[in-house]
């Protein structure tokens, strides 16, 4: 948040003025109080993305229907301002809405923040080798002891030629943090530099996105109007989780893959070979069916201007559709169905 506010870039300039557009928003709809003051101001970056990325949401939506289209109201569980209405003229039911931003697993945050520990330990021993580091698991705390990894390393780094060789297994008493190292001799082309530890995912894989926006999905599917209304779930990206069309085709209609179907004498019907969608979509007939459709909402920052990018797939399995036709001609590009077998996009 400093960076933002002092950072003298002109893009800075832009980010500055869109975020005093969003405050002006929570300002105008009665939204600032101390809740969302602590969550753009406490210091933490996710906390920040996530209520500054519920303003973007209505403020775009503002954008498409107008001014006052927009009712807070919540009927969700939290009642935060990430839920709210779209009640513009002509829509036959108001629209409920409900913004998700996308993070990491808890489990995994401490990954990316012990591999940032380790690579700035490695920089401080000059040797030129890389590090292939395995983390086998985690303990509870993440309170890494970096000067006994640095003391570690240049101990052991020093016992070795410019062959590449494997290091004792390293266990840190504090957080349990159980390290696989293998060091290999970085070429001689390259110039001489500090360590460079890549890290190789133990037990903590990260999932990939699809199983991100479907775990963001069930959370906010917990949240559903009770009443008989449309509902759309906006979906935003975050710094480390850019979300594509194959991340939300994977997530809501099933995972690709492909079919070899196998079957002794007269094949039975439908029985074709190529790709076909598994039915572990988060779009089912039988599941999940409250939800209307999911949006992903993101943007691009020029000097100029902030540019939205804003994507609906529409539920075909929906109890209560959310009408195409209420975004057509508004720029939303959208994923609707063609007929009984297809589906197809539309401007």
């Amino acid at each position: 948040m400093y960076r933002l506010l002092c950072e003298q870039h002109p893009d800075a300039e832009v980010w500055r003025s869109h975020v005093n557009d969003c405050l002006e928003l929570a300002i105008r709809y009665e939204l600032k109080d101390a809740d969302l003051d602590s969550r753009l101001i406490g210091g933490d970056r996710d906390t920040f993305e996530a209520a500054i990325n519920e303003l973007k949401c209505a403020r775009c939506l503002e954008d498409i229907f107008g001014k006052s289209s927009l009712r807070w109201h919540p009927q969700g569980s939290e009642g935060r301002i990430g839920e709210f209405e779209i009640v513009s003229d002509g829509m036959a039911k108001p629209i409920f809405v409900e913004v998700k931003t996308i993070s990491p697993r808890a489990e995994e945050r401490l990954e990316w923040r012990v591999r940032g520990k380790l690579r700035r330990y490695a920089k401080q021993v000059a040797l030129p080798f890389m590090l292939s580091v395995h983390i086998e698991e985690v303990g509870k705390a993440e309170d890494f002891s970096g000067k006994r990894f640095k003391s570690f390393l240049e101990a052991e780094l020093a016992k070795i030629g410019s062959v590449k060789a494997r290091l004792p297994d390293y266990m840190d008493d504090k957080t349990g943090l159980h390290l696989e190292i293998d060091v290999s001799p970085i070429s001689q082309k390259k110039p001489l530099r500090s360590c460079y530890i890549g890290i190789i995912g133990g037990n903590l894989k990260c999932l990939g996105t699809d199983e991100y926006v479907k775990h963001s999905l069930k959370k906010a599917y917990r949240q559903h109007p009770t009443v008989n209304q449309p509902y759309l779930v906006m979906l935003c990206h975050s710094t480390q989780f850019p979300i594509d069309e194959d991340d939300m085709m994977n997530a809501l209609f099933g995972t690709l893959a492909y079919s070899y179907p196998r079957f002794a004498g007269t094949p039975p019907v439908g029985a074709r070979e190529g790709p076909i969608r598994l039915p572990d979509g988060f779009f089912r007939p039988r599941r999940n069916r409250c939800l209307s459709a999911a949006a992903v909402y993101g943007e691009k920052f020029t000097e100029k201007a902030v540019q939205g990018d804003f994507e609906i797939y529409h539920n075909p399995w929906a109890l209560n559709p959310l009408e195409s036709i209420v975004f057509e001609g508004k720029c939303v590009r959208q994923f609707v169905r063609i007929d009984d077998k297809e589906m197809g996009w539309r401007n």
